[in-house]
Protein backbone atom coordinates (compact mmCIF):
# COMPACT_ATOMS: atom_id res chain seq x y z
CA UNK A 1 0.00 0.00 0.00
CA UNK A 2 1.01 3.76 -0.12
CA UNK A 3 2.95 4.27 3.31
CA UNK A 4 2.64 8.28 4.13
CA UNK A 5 -0.28 9.49 1.47
CA UNK A 6 2.44 9.54 -1.32
CA UNK A 7 1.75 7.73 -4.58
CA UNK A 8 3.06 4.38 -5.96
CA UNK A 9 4.07 3.84 -2.71
CA UNK A 10 6.60 6.75 -2.29
CA UNK A 11 5.81 9.66 0.16
CA UNK A 12 6.45 12.85 0.12
CA UNK A 13 9.91 14.55 1.77
CA UNK A 14 6.74 16.33 3.78
CA UNK A 15 4.62 13.70 4.59
CA UNK A 16 1.52 15.15 2.67
CA UNK A 17 -0.16 13.81 -0.04
CA UNK A 18 0.92 15.26 -3.37
CA UNK A 19 -1.95 17.39 -5.56
CA UNK A 20 -3.94 16.31 -7.67
CA UNK A 21 -3.82 17.16 -11.42
CA UNK A 22 -5.87 19.40 -13.12
CA UNK A 23 -9.13 18.16 -14.19
CA UNK A 24 -9.11 17.69 -17.86
CA UNK A 25 -12.04 20.18 -19.66
CA UNK A 26 -11.36 22.85 -17.20
CA UNK A 27 -8.07 24.27 -17.23
CA UNK A 28 -7.06 26.83 -20.53
CA UNK A 29 -5.63 25.62 -23.82
CA UNK A 30 -1.88 24.89 -23.32
CA UNK A 31 0.57 27.00 -25.79
CA UNK A 32 1.08 23.31 -27.37
CA UNK A 33 -2.17 22.77 -28.20
CA UNK A 34 -2.29 26.83 -29.63
CA UNK A 35 0.85 25.83 -31.57
CA UNK A 36 -1.31 22.84 -32.84
CA UNK A 37 -4.16 24.45 -33.88
CA UNK A 38 -1.96 27.25 -35.51
CA UNK A 39 -0.05 24.70 -37.34
CA UNK A 40 -3.19 22.73 -38.36
CA UNK A 41 -5.89 25.84 -39.49
CA UNK A 42 -7.78 23.23 -42.31
CA UNK A 43 -8.20 20.63 -38.68
CA UNK A 44 -8.71 22.27 -35.87
CA UNK A 45 -9.33 25.78 -36.36
CA UNK A 46 -13.16 24.98 -37.45
CA UNK A 47 -15.95 24.03 -35.53
CA UNK A 48 -16.19 19.86 -35.96
CA UNK A 49 -17.85 18.72 -33.16
CA UNK A 50 -16.98 15.06 -32.28
CA UNK A 51 -13.38 15.84 -33.67
CA UNK A 52 -12.58 19.23 -31.95
CA UNK A 53 -13.59 17.17 -28.58
CA UNK A 54 -11.16 14.06 -30.01
CA UNK A 55 -8.70 17.25 -30.34
CA UNK A 56 -9.40 18.48 -26.32
CA UNK A 57 -8.90 15.31 -25.42
CA UNK A 58 -5.98 14.07 -26.75
CA UNK A 59 -3.92 17.64 -27.24
CA UNK A 60 -0.44 15.96 -27.44
CA UNK A 61 -1.52 14.19 -31.16
CA UNK A 62 -0.10 16.02 -34.19
CA UNK A 63 -2.71 17.38 -36.61
CA UNK A 64 -3.51 14.31 -39.49
CA UNK A 65 -2.45 15.33 -43.01
CA UNK A 66 -5.04 12.30 -44.35
CA UNK A 67 -3.44 13.03 -48.25
CA UNK A 68 -0.45 10.88 -46.44
CA UNK A 69 -1.74 8.52 -44.72
CA UNK A 70 -1.81 4.54 -46.40
CA UNK A 71 -5.56 3.89 -47.93
CA UNK A 72 -5.71 0.64 -44.71
CA UNK A 73 -5.04 3.88 -41.83
CA UNK A 74 -7.86 6.23 -43.91
CA UNK A 75 -10.20 2.64 -43.93
CA UNK A 76 -9.57 1.97 -40.22
CA UNK A 77 -10.51 5.13 -39.27
CA UNK A 78 -13.37 5.23 -41.91
CA UNK A 79 -14.86 1.73 -40.63
CA UNK A 80 -15.74 3.51 -37.46
CA UNK A 81 -17.03 6.40 -38.86
CA UNK A 82 -19.42 4.36 -41.30
CA UNK A 83 -20.56 2.53 -38.18
CA UNK A 84 -21.48 5.65 -36.12
CA UNK A 85 -23.38 7.23 -39.19
CA UNK A 86 -24.86 3.43 -39.13
CA UNK A 87 -25.97 3.14 -35.67
CA UNK A 88 -27.14 6.83 -35.50
CA UNK A 89 -29.45 6.35 -38.30
CA UNK A 90 -31.08 3.07 -36.88
CA UNK A 91 -31.52 4.84 -33.41
CA UNK A 92 -32.91 7.50 -34.76
CA UNK A 93 -35.63 5.32 -36.29
CA UNK A 94 -37.47 4.86 -32.73
CA UNK A 95 -37.49 2.03 -30.00
CA UNK A 96 -35.36 -0.92 -31.08
CA UNK A 97 -33.73 -3.43 -28.54
CA UNK A 98 -30.67 -4.04 -28.60
CA UNK A 99 -30.04 -7.57 -30.28
CA UNK A 100 -32.19 -5.75 -33.07
CA UNK A 101 -30.32 -3.17 -33.34
CA UNK A 102 -27.25 -5.50 -34.01
CA UNK A 103 -28.75 -7.36 -36.42
CA UNK A 104 -30.10 -4.36 -38.75
CA UNK A 105 -26.36 -2.54 -38.30
CA UNK A 106 -24.59 -6.00 -39.30
CA UNK A 107 -26.32 -5.92 -42.37
CA UNK A 108 -25.59 -2.43 -43.41
CA UNK A 109 -21.94 -2.95 -42.08
CA UNK A 110 -21.26 -5.95 -43.56
CA UNK A 111 -19.03 -5.58 -46.86
CA UNK A 112 -22.22 -6.95 -48.91
CA UNK A 113 -23.95 -3.96 -47.49
CA UNK A 114 -20.97 -1.32 -47.73
CA UNK A 115 -20.62 -2.42 -51.37
CA UNK A 116 -24.56 -1.91 -52.10
CA UNK A 117 -23.86 1.46 -50.22
CA UNK A 118 -21.05 2.83 -52.12
CA UNK A 119 -22.94 1.70 -55.82
CA UNK A 120 -25.46 4.37 -54.94
CA UNK A 121 -22.66 7.43 -54.43
CA UNK A 122 -20.52 6.48 -57.24
CA UNK A 123 -21.93 8.79 -59.82
CA UNK A 124 -21.82 11.42 -57.19
CA UNK A 125 -18.30 11.20 -56.53
CA UNK A 126 -15.54 13.86 -57.55
CA UNK A 127 -12.17 13.17 -59.22
CA UNK A 128 -10.55 13.54 -55.74
CA UNK A 129 -13.06 11.62 -54.00
CA UNK A 130 -13.01 8.47 -56.58
CA UNK A 131 -9.05 8.97 -56.43
CA UNK A 132 -9.06 8.23 -52.67
CA UNK A 133 -11.65 5.06 -53.17
CA UNK A 134 -9.88 3.59 -55.54
CA UNK A 135 -7.10 3.73 -53.36
CA UNK A 136 -8.51 1.99 -50.64
CA UNK A 137 -10.07 -0.67 -52.69
CA UNK A 138 -6.35 -1.36 -54.26
CA UNK A 139 -4.82 -2.04 -51.18
CA UNK A 140 -3.71 -5.08 -49.64
CA UNK A 141 -5.02 -5.78 -46.84
CA UNK A 142 -4.01 -9.87 -46.49
CA UNK A 143 -7.40 -11.10 -45.42
CA UNK A 144 -10.91 -11.24 -46.13
CA UNK A 145 -13.87 -12.00 -44.15
CA UNK A 146 -14.84 -15.88 -45.17
CA UNK A 147 -18.43 -14.33 -45.28
CA UNK A 148 -17.34 -11.69 -47.52
CA UNK A 149 -16.58 -11.73 -51.45
CA UNK A 150 -12.96 -10.44 -52.09
CA UNK A 151 -14.92 -7.96 -55.05
CA UNK A 152 -17.29 -6.93 -52.05
CA UNK A 153 -14.57 -6.72 -49.45
CA UNK A 154 -12.27 -4.59 -51.90
CA UNK A 155 -15.36 -2.38 -52.43
CA UNK A 156 -16.23 -1.63 -49.00
CA UNK A 157 -12.53 -1.07 -48.12
CA UNK A 158 -12.56 1.81 -50.86
CA UNK A 159 -16.01 2.90 -49.08
CA UNK A 160 -14.28 2.95 -45.73
CA UNK A 161 -11.26 4.65 -46.63
CA UNK A 162 -13.10 7.85 -48.54
CA UNK A 163 -15.31 7.81 -45.56
CA UNK A 164 -11.89 8.16 -43.43
CA UNK A 165 -10.73 10.40 -45.98
CA UNK A 166 -13.38 12.52 -45.65
CA UNK A 167 -13.58 12.85 -41.96
CA UNK A 168 -9.96 13.36 -41.00
CA UNK A 169 -9.96 16.19 -43.51
CA UNK A 170 -12.69 18.33 -41.97
CA UNK A 171 -15.35 17.74 -44.87
CA UNK A 172 -17.77 16.77 -42.22
CA UNK A 173 -20.81 18.80 -44.78
CA UNK A 174 -19.87 16.66 -47.88
CA UNK A 175 -19.48 13.21 -46.11
CA UNK A 176 -22.89 13.53 -44.62
CA UNK A 177 -24.18 14.29 -47.56
CA UNK A 178 -22.71 11.05 -49.47
CA UNK A 179 -23.64 9.17 -46.23
CA UNK A 180 -27.52 10.23 -46.52
CA UNK A 181 -27.71 8.87 -50.27
CA UNK A 182 -25.62 5.75 -49.43
CA UNK A 183 -27.94 5.13 -46.37
CA UNK A 184 -31.33 6.40 -48.18
CA UNK A 185 -32.55 3.01 -49.05
CA UNK A 186 -31.97 1.83 -45.54
CA UNK A 187 -33.22 4.79 -43.84
CA UNK A 188 -36.42 4.75 -45.64
CA UNK A 189 -36.72 0.93 -45.95
CA UNK A 190 -38.21 0.67 -42.35
CA UNK A 191 -39.83 4.02 -41.10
Amino acid sequence: GRAGGGTAGFPRADGRRPAPPPRSGRESPSPARKTVAAAAPGWYNVDMGIRDEIGRAFPQLPPCAAQTLPALALAYVGDTVYDLYVRTMLVRRGPMGAHALHLAASELVCAAGQAAALRRIEPLLSDQERAVYHRGRNAHSGTVPRHASVADYRVATGLEALVGYLYLTGADGRLGALMRAALAAEDGAEQ
